[in-house]
C-alpha cells in the first residue's frame, strides 16, 4: 500500500522542528533549497555595518535624494516633538501658578493664562503644518528613490541571470527567475525605508524625547533608561528568530512559482496524464504550508511590538 503524502500540517511541523534545530546550532540556512533544487546552498550572512557599507555603494546617484529626505525627515521628527514640550508650558504656566520664564516674561500680554495658551495652540499648529509638509517632502523623495533603485536592481538581477550557464538557469526554473526579479529585487529597494529612513527616524525621535525628558523631570528620563534593555533584547530576537522565517518564506515563496510556471508550461502532458487534480492538490499544499508560515512570522512581529 502507498504511503499517504505528509498533509501541510505535518509538513509545516517538520519545518518548525528544522528550524529550532537550526536556530539551535547557529547554522541559519534555508529550511527549502532556494528555487526547488537539491543544489547545497550556503547563505552570505553578513553584519548590519556589512549591509549598511553595501547598500550605500549600490546607491550611487541617488545619494543626494537620499540626503535630502533623511535631513528633512530630521527637521520634521524634531518638529513633532514640539507639541508634546508644549505640555510642560501648558501645565506649569496655563494650569498652575509658576512664574513665567525670563525671556517670556517681558510680554506683558503673555501674563494672562488665556492668552498664553492662544500663543501655544497657534505656535503648536503651525509647527504642525510645516512638519506635515517636510515629512510628506522627505517621503516623496525617498519613495521616488525606492523606485528607481527596484529599477535599477531589477536590471542588474535580469541582466545577471540571462548571462547565467544553462543548468544554473533550468535549476532556478522560470518561476524562480520571475520570484527573483519580482519579489527579492522589488524588496532590496524597499531598504531605502527599512534600513535608513525608518531606523533614522527612530534614532532621532528617540534621542530628542531623551533631551525632553530630560528637561521636564530627569525621573522620566531615569525610567525611561531603565526599559531601553528590553527595547535592545526585543530587537535581537527579531534579528534571531524572525529574519530566518522570512527567509524561508521567501524560499518557499519561489518554489511555488516554479511549481506554477512548470506546471503550464507543460499544460499537454499534465492533460494527457490527467494530472489536473495532483498538479492543483501539489500547488495548494505548498501554499498551506507557506500560509502557516506565514501566521506564525505575523504573531511573532506582534509579540515584539506589544513588547515595544
Amino acid at each position: 500500500m502507498p504511503k499517504r503524502p505528509a498533509s501541510s500540517r505535518q509538513i509545516f511541523a517538520d519545518y518548525e522542528i528544522d528550524l529550532k534545530q537550526r536556530l539551535k546550532s547557529g547554522k541559519i540556512q534555508h529550511a527549502v533549497s532556494p528555487h526547488g533544487t537539491n543544489r547545497p546552498y550556503k547563505p552570505r550572512l553578513r553584519s548590519t555595518s556589512e549591509l549598511v557599507k553595501s547598500f550605500y555603494r549600490l546607491l550611487g546617484g541617488q545619494r543626494r535624494d537620499v540626503g535630502i529626505a533623511l535631513a528633512t525627515l530630521t527637521v520634521a521628527t524634531m518638529l513633532a516633538l514640539v507639541p508634546p514640550a508644549a505640555t510642560k508650558f501648558i501645565v506649569d504656566y496655563v494650569l498652575g501658578e509658576n512664574p513665567l520664564p525670563q525671556f517670556l516674561a517681558q510680554y506683558e500680554f503673555l501674563h494672562n493664562r488665556w492668552n498664553f495658551l492662544l500663543v501655544l495652540t497657534v505656535v503648536v499648529t503651525l509647527v504642525s503644518f510645516v512638519k506635515i509638509g517636510l515629512h510628506i517632502w522627505g517621503r516623496w523623495n525617498a519613495t521616488r528613490v525606492n523606485k528607481r533603485l527596484q529599477m535599477s536592481f531589477r536590471k542588474q538581477a535580469f541582466e545577471h541571470a540571462i548571462r547565467l550557464p544553462l543548468n544554473r538557469v533550468h535549476e532556478l526554473k522560470s518561476g524562480g527567475v520571475s520570484s527573483l526579479l519580482r519579489e527579492d529585487a522589488g524588496s532590496a529597494g524597499d531598504l531605502i525605508f527599512g534600513m535608513l529612513y525608518n531606523p533614522w527616524r527612530a534614532i532621532v525621535q528617540l534621542t530628542g524625547s531623551l533631551c525632553i525628558l530630560a528637561w521636564v523631570d530627569w525621573r522620566l528620563l531615569l525610567g525611561t533608561v531603565v526599559v531601553l534593555p528590553s527595547i535592545y533584547w526585543s530587537h535581537r530576537t527579531w534579528i534571531n528568530r524572525i529574519r530566518p522565517r522570512y527567509r524561508d518564506i521567501r524560499s518557499r515563496r519561489e518554489e511555488i512559482d516554479g511549481q506554477s510556471t512548470e506546471a503550464f508550461g507543460g499544460i499537454r502532458i499534465v492533460r494527457a496524464f490527467s494530472r489536473q487534480r495532483s498538479e492543483t492538490a501539489r500547488f495548494m499544499k505548498s501554499n498551506h504550508v507557506m500560509a502557516r508560515q506565514e501566521l506564525r512570522t505575523w504573531w511573532w512581529a506582534r509579540i515584539i511590538e506589544m513588547i515595544w
